[in-house]
């Protein structure tokens, strides 16, 4: 890494959508990967965090969302491709899966998608503590 590349960080802004329905948590990613996140996408520049995830929402979900009430706002260090991040995450929670297409629907009773997509997506059971339930 050359001593200009050292002092690059890089900052990003993140918006995800916290999905439940009936104890599942929707998450996205490779058909074959052990790496799932919530669905969303980037921030991009100028753009609120409810407007981001509303196209992200359209581009990854094929659905329009009415956007809810923001649950956390998380700020994170790492490091990826050699070079530090600085990422601002915000997390909305999402009540109604109304709106899903029949995919969605065929997502939950199977627990995967049956058509051919770049990032698939499904619904995991939640874990439910003792802490959780009273």
């Amino acid at each position: 890494m050359s001593k200009n590349e050292q002092n690059i960080i890089q900052c990003r802004n993140r918006v995800a959508a916290v999905f439940l329905h009936e104890e599942h948590l929707l998450l996205q990613g490779e058909p074959q990967g052990t790496f799932w996140i919530l669905p969303g996408g980037a921030i991009e520049p100028l753009e609120s965090s409810q407007e981001a995830l509303r196209r992200e929402m359209r581009e990854e979900l094929d659905i329009d969302i009415q956007v809810e009430r923001l649950l956390w706002i998380t700020e994170e260090f790492f490091i990826a491709d050699d070079f530090p991040n600085h990422q601002l995450g915000f997390y909305y929670f999402q009540k109604s899966l109304r709106s899903f297409p029949s995919m969605i629907y065929e997502m939950i009773a199977t627990g995967s998608l049956s058509h051919e997509r770049e990032a698939s997506a499904g619904m995991f059971p939640l874990y439910k503590s003792e802490a959780y339930s009273q």
